[in-house]
């Protein structure tokens, strides 16, 4: 592989991750997406959140053509990809926080949380 076309994947890699990481941030709050509260996100607890984030009318992916479920589920992928850490492929509590650029320490301070819902 020459060394401009490994520069071009680097690049490619860090654009995914950075739009992945902006898509995060478009999707419901980690409690609302962890459906079952079990601590982490499954890919299906991830895709119905992206379903409901960007098409609100939208109850299962059985209204969706093939071509929207395949692009639904390579999107989903490349999320999850993006911020899962140990390759289980789940999204952890920590791993959801650092990826949207969070710090777990200031997630788990009441004062941050106070501050993100108080009313104004």
């Amino acid at each position: 592989q020459s060394r401009s076309s490994a520069a071009s994947d680097v690049y490619k890699r860090q654009l995914l991750r950075w739009f992945s990481t902006a898509l995060w941030k478009q999707l419901p709050p980690f409690e609302v997406l962890d459906v079952d509260k079990n601590g982490s996100l499954s890919i299906d607890e991830v895709k119905a959140g992206y379903a409901k984030a960007f098409n609100p009318d939208l109850d299962n992916d059985s209204s969706l053509s093939e071509v929207e479920k395949q692009a639904l589920d390579y999107v989903v992928e490349k999320l999850v990809e993006a911020l899962n850490v140990n390759g289980d492929n789940r999204i952890d509590r920590q791993e959801y926080f650092s990826g949207i650029g969070i710090s777990s320490k200031k997630v788990s301070s009441p004062a941050w949380w106070q501050k993100i819902f108080k009313r104004s």
